[in-house]
């Protein structure tokens, strides 16, 4: 018999299969094929974490993600050009089983998430209502540590999945045939493997620091989870995305909070630090105090305020753009949709000029290529996959 939540997962797909009848059927059939993945869904159910699956939206597919899943309202995101055809490409759908996977471990994850965002926003209304100069380095790099390792993992989760499911298609292969295996089933995992050779000889192997068990599974050994801090979470831009986008709030807040003021305080980062200097382009009032300094120091500083009153919800501050920030910090999606209704505003457009201005000499910010075809290797957007 049906558990409680194997329903619920019924439920939902009987729901997505309504609005997109051969996607919903195709996603039905790869789940009861990968039964790890299906598992793993159950499970988010299980935690009250997973509610709905919908189709990827068109500003996170521009944006170069795959796959989505939003902490505020437990809903997972997929794409339709994928699901379409996973019943006749083997890369569509082994691109849904490494997505669905890394995304359903958010899910799981969800109140780590969520901590990991309130704290952040916690420090950060700490140090704007704190005396000058408001550093904000210690709290990006602590953010930026803490976003890698738990993408590091999830990541590992969907690797998994489709190395299972890689597995179970060749019982009989070597270790060495399953390299091989795995390697051939999706680019959106060659860049976890070294090819050496010409064909028809070529080998393949992990790259350095990733090791699998006798079951072919990757663990979260320290070893594993930094070489995937580095293959995926460094290697695809991530750094830049999420620490950017933060400093692109902290910008507002400060601005909201001090931009009238007689002396505003000194706002800084050092960027070479957190390690993506040269990545970003900082707002107009936040400096870079990594050699060599950007931007002149602020005059001294006015006297320290209160700190803001806290919430149940989020932090509220009076004022009704600034509170919708401080509350997309704990969701990164939401984060970036604050961040463009504030970047489409004639206050956010006049803002970012300012900053463009201060931060001409420093690189824009490294863009990973967009997936463009199921053949493609993809890119991932903040809070997706």
């Amino acid at each position: 018999m049906p558990t409680e939540s194997e329903k619920k997962l019924d439920a939902m797909l009987t729901d997505f299969e309504k609005s997109h009848a051969t996607e919903g059927k195709n996603l039905r059939a790869l789940l009861d094929n990968t039964p790890e993945l299906k598992q793993r869904l159950i499970d988010a159910i299980d935690k009250g974490n997973l509610e709905k699956i919908e189709p990827l939206s068109a500003q996170n597919k521009r944006d170069g993600a795959v796959g989505v899943y939003r902490a505020d309202d437990k809903t997972m995101e997929l794409p339709l050009d994928y699901l379409k055809i996973a019943d006749k490409d083997v890369a569509a759908a082994n691109m849904i089983r490494i997505t669905a996977g890394h995304e359903i471990e958010h899910a799981i994850n969800r109140d780590g998430i969520k901590n990991t965002f309130d704290k952040l926003e916690k420090d950060i209304l700490t140090i704007a209502n704190g005396p000058s100069p408001h550093d904000y380095t210690q709290t990006l790099k602590t953010f930026n540590t803490e976003s890698r390792e738990r993408e590091a993992r999830d990541e590992m989760a969907g690797f998994n999945i489709l190395a299972a499911h890689v597995k179970r298609e060749n019982p009989s292969a070597t270790q060495e045939e399953l390299y091989r295996k795995l390697y051939d089933a999706s680019p959106d995992v060659q860049s976890y493997f070294d090819v050496k050779g010409k064909a028809p000889n070529q080998t393949y192997e992990p790259k350095a620091g990733i090791t699998f068990n006798d079951k072919f599974q990757v663990e979260a050994t320290k070893d594993n989870v930094e070489a995937f801090g580095k293959y995926f979470y460094d290697g695809r831009g991530y750094p830049a995305s999420y620490v950017g986008n933060v400093i692109d709030a902290i910008g507002s807040i400060e601005n909201q909070l001090h931009g009238k003021d007689a002396k505003p305080p000194e706002v800084k980062v050092d960027l070479k630090e957190i390690g993506i200097q040269g990545q970003v382009t900082l707002p107009g009032n936040v400096i870079d105090a990594s050699p060599p300094r950007l931007g002149a120091p602020a005059p001294d500083a006015p006297a320290p305020q209160a700190p803001a009153e806290h919430g149940h919800g989020h932090s509220h501050t009076g004022d009704k753009q600034l509170d919708e920030m401080l509350s997309a910090l704990k969701d990164p999606d939401r984060l970036r949709e604050a961040m463009r209704n504030l970047a489409e505003s004639p206050s956010g457009q006049q803002f970012r000029q300012d900053g463009q201005r201060q931060a001409q000499d420093v690189a824009p910010a490294q863009a990973a290529p967009q997936q463009e075809a199921p053949a493609q290797e993809t890119a991932r957007a903040v809070g997706g996959r």
